[in-house]
Order: structure tokens, then C-alpha cells, then sequence
């Protein structure tokens, strides 16, 4: 009798609760979706940009959480609840390991949360910068992508440092870990390092910048992304290539667009012989100032270069922007 009516009482107040829960979420969802399909967030680039992710993002959040304070309430209410938290916390109290290693199974757990949510508050973190801050904010070409990136991994290593004391690493083990990494290092991953120390150095120095036009021994192309350890360049043939940062820093690199994107052309121009050099030059000099491209300053030149073997050579100079 006395089971019975616990669980009929458990039955009740878990249909009523969950219920409400049910009619909360559903009205909280409608009001979200109202305000960010109306148009009332419209200020908020962030969620004009990314509504439909977030709203989804939101949901699972108002639903998992009502599952949890569900289950959580009906578990009060009854029994059940006072033998299943003492039991699930020595569940994730016992030992695991092999030899000296030993962990937890709520330390995994709380690691593998740790990592996962350092992830995602790097990714929102990126986007909030991109989207909300660097927009409105004046900066040379090059440092939002750099603070963007090293936000993000600021974040990362943060979020791993508390992994590990979550974990049950201590100060300790992390400096005999770090001491180890050391050793590593040394016999076999310099070059890693070379292109890591490379990488933030492109990204404070900004020797180069994404969206350059660089040319690096016979490679031509654009920087579209400067990595931790290598760099993308997308060559003029619309090929990708990696490269390792290293070879930016220790290479001789020519960067097109590192001060401006003016540049000159020279054109060669072979007339017969016979053809009075005056008109030659005033044709060009007409042609290049009309064409749209050049640029008034600095002006176009015409030169007389000389005789060939079969034509008298003129040369073009003229300023554009590269594209």
C-alpha cells in the first residue's frame, strides 16, 4: 500500500510538473523565436548572422535543462532520490587507472565538459569579436584576425589548465608533463615549434596579412589564412597551398599590398622603322592617360628604349591598383 501510494503520488506530480515544463518551454521558445524572427534583435549582428543555429542552441538548452530539473524534483519528491545521489556519488568517486595513474570517473567526466565547453566559449568568443566588436572598431589591416585568433586559443589553454585540475592533474605533474614535452622538443620537434614561433610572429609583426598578394620564390597567390603553424595561399591558378609559417620568416617574401595596392606596369611597344618617334610617344601617352585603370599619379611615362633588329623600341609606365 504504502509503494503504491508513493508511486501513484510520483505519477501525479511528475505528469503535473512535467507538464508545466512543457508549457514553459513551448512559451519561452515562441517568445525567443518572436523577438529574433520579428526583427526586434535586428542590432545584434551576431544573432541577425546566426539566428537559426542559436535558436536551435537555445532550445536544446530550455529542454535539457527542464529534463534535468524534472527528473531532479521527481527524485525529491520520492525516495528514490535519497539512495541514488549517495550511489552515483561514489560511483563517480571510484578509482580508475592503470599502475600510477589514478582518476576518477567524475574527474573524465568533468575534463571531458571542461574541453568541450573551453570549445565552444572560444568559438562564441571568436564570433562576438568578429561580428560585434571589430566592426565598430577602428584597426590597421591584419590585428583583428590576430587578437580573434589568439583568443581563442588563450581560451583553449585556459579551458584545458582547468581540465586538468579537474582531472586531478597537480601542479606537479603538469611541470613533469611540460618537462617531458621539453625532451620531445629537443630531439624531434623543432620544426613545429619553428613554424608555432613563426606563426605568432606573422600575427603580431604582420610581415604579411590575410588578404595579401605575396610572392614567395616562384609562388604567387593571396593569404587567406595564417594558422598556428602554417599558412593557406590560394595561388592565382585558384590552387590552395600550405605553407609552413617558418618559411615567411626566414625567406625572402614579397608582399604586394603591404603598404598599398599601387602598382606599375611596364608595357613594350615595337613600332616599324620610319614611324617618327614624337607621334609614337604622344599615341601612347594618349592611350595610357584615357584608360580607366591608370592612375593620374604618379603619371604614366613614355620612353624611347632604342633600336632593335626590326622595329624601334617605346616602353610603357604606367600606376594602377592591383587586383
Amino acid at each position: 500500500g504504502a509503494l503504491a501510494s508513493v508511486l501513484a503520488g510520483t505519477a501525479i506530480l511528475g505528469s503535473f510538473i512535467g507538464t508545466v515544463f512543457i508549457v514553459v518551454v513551448l512559451v519561452l521558445e515562441l517568445l525567443l523565436q518572436a523577438l529574433v524572427e520579428g526583427g526586434f534583435l535586428d542590432r545584434v549582428h551576431l544573432i541577425r548572422s546566426y539566428h537559426g543555429p542559436l535558436l536551435r542552441a537555445a532550445a536544446w538548452l530550455l529542454r535539457t535543462g527542464a529534463v534535468g530539473a524534472w527528473v531532479y524534483l521527481v527524485l525529491d519528491y520520492t525516495t528514490f532520490g535519497d539512495l541514488l545521489w549517495p550511489w552515483l556519488a561514489r560511483v563517480l568517486a571510484t578509482p580508475i587507472g592503470y599502475g600510477s595513474i589514478s582518476l576518477t570517473l567524475g574527474g573524465v567526466i568533468a575534463f571531458v565538459i571542461a574541453i568541450w565547453g573551453s570549445w565552444l566559449l572560444s568559438r562564441l568568443a571568436t564570433l562576438v569579436l568578429d561580428t560585434e566588436v571589430f566592426p565598430h572598431v577602428s584597426m590597421p589591416p591584419g590585428i583583428p584576425f590576430a587578437l580573434s585568433t589568439f583568443t581563442r586559443y588563450a581560451v583553449l589553454c585556459i579551458g584545458f589548465i582547468i581540465a586538468l585540475g579537474l582531472i586531478g592533474f597537480s601542479l606537479d605533474r603538469v611541470t613533469i608533463l611540460l618537462g617531458a614535452l621539453g625532451v620531445g622538443v629537443g630531439f624531434g620537434l623543432q620544426n613545429v615549434v619553428n613554424n608555432f614561433v613563426s606563426g605568432v610572429i606573422l600575427l603580431f609583426e604582420r610581415p604579411i596579412r590575410v588578404g595579401d598578394r605575396i610572392q614567395l620564390d616562384q609562388l604567387v597567390g593571396d593569404v587567406t589564412r595564417i594558422g598556428m603553424r602554417a599558412s593557406r595561399v590560394r595561388t592565382l591558378d585558384g590552387i590552395d597551398l600550405i605553407v609552413p609559417n617558418a618559411d615567411f620568416i626566414s625567406a625572402r617574401v614579397a608582399n604586394w599590398t603591404l603598404a598599398d595596392t599601387a602598382r606599375r606596369v611596364t608595357l613594350d611597344v615595337g613600332v616599324a622603322y620610319g614611324t617618327r618617334p614624337e607621334v609614337v610617344l604622344e599615341l601612347l601617352d594618349r592611350v595610357a592617360r584615357s584608360h580607366p585603370d591608370v592612375l593620374d599619379s604618379p603619371e604614366p611615362e613614355m620612353l624611347f628604349q632604342g633600336f632593335g633588329d626590326s622595329s624601334l623600341d617605346f616602353q610603357v609606365r604606367a600606376w594602377t591598383h592591383s587586383g
